[in-house]
């Protein structure tokens, strides 16, 4: 009996490994297709600051399903894609990095996703309410970056 425990132990075990690695793949795949330009944060507000513009802080997790969907149904339109690369510097802060930890506890960022508007120097000028239609995203950013 022990012996039938630990084989279904271990095969529970492989299919959660699997699922988890299959979650970081799907991630990958979407952070990839949606075409933007990523920057560290300090290069964001570095290029912030040289180009007057606001950053972009898109906080998210590679194993995030929510991420993933912001990915694949908003950043990856042309139009959202151009206006962020014109308009913003985006940068993506993984949620379970240093940078990510020290970022969040920074703004009280309890889960992702979560998306600031930070001027040059970090300071926090907007959170934009999550959206996964891209028209919606858009009016939500231009309210967000109004002067």
């Amino acid at each position: 009996m022990p012996k039938k425990i630990l084989i279904a132990g271990a095969l529970f075990l492989l299919l959660i490994a699997g699922l988890v690695a299959s979650q970081f793949i799907l991630g990958r795949h979407a952070v990839a297709s949606t075409g933007l330009h990523h920057h560290s944060l300090e290069e964001a507000y570095r290029e912030a600051a040289a180009e007057s513009k606001y950053v972009l802080a898109d906080v998210s997790a590679i194993w995030c399903p929510n991420c993933r969907a912001l990915n694949k149904e908003v950043y990856a339109e042309d139009r959202i894609r151009q206006r962020l690369n014109n308009d913003f510097v985006y940068t993506r802060i993984e949620f379970g990095s240093v940078e990510g930890k020290r970022f969040r506890e920074h703004f009280d960022i309890q889960a992702p996703p979560a998306l600031l508007l930070l001027d040059a120097k970090g300071n926090l000028m907007h959170t934009l309410p999550i959206s996964y239609e891209p028209i919606e995203f858009l009016e939500n950013l231009d309210v967000a970056s109004a002067p």
